[in-house]
């Protein structure tokens, strides 16, 4: 199923839930989106998933993560080039 297709189930499954009263429509909507895909997939009961669900909010940790790393690795070779000018 390609990931676009699975970004408007999840969608749909989600409004669904929502309207029928779940209060926790995203959680339930992720849920039913991985046993589809265990289904499709065909993941015996007893064995861990091959795949895995991402949220905007998870992408966007990731992201921010990445970010500071790579300010802290500019930080740390600004700071050596700026030492190594200073000295010679």
């Amino acid at each position: 199923m390609p990931e676009g297709r699975l970004r408007e189930v999840l969608a749909e499954a989600t409004e669904r839930l929502r309207v029928s009263g779940s209060e926790t429509a995203r959680l339930d909507a992720e849920v039913l989106l991985a046993d589809v895909l265990r289904t499709d997939r065909r993941v015996p009961f007893n064995k861990p998933d091959n795949f895995s669900v991402s949220t905007a909010d998870q992408l966007v940790d990731e992201f921010r993560n990445l970010t500071s790393m790579v300010t802290l690795v500019m930080i740390v070779l600004s700071s050596i080039g700026l030492l190594v000018g200073g000295i010679g």
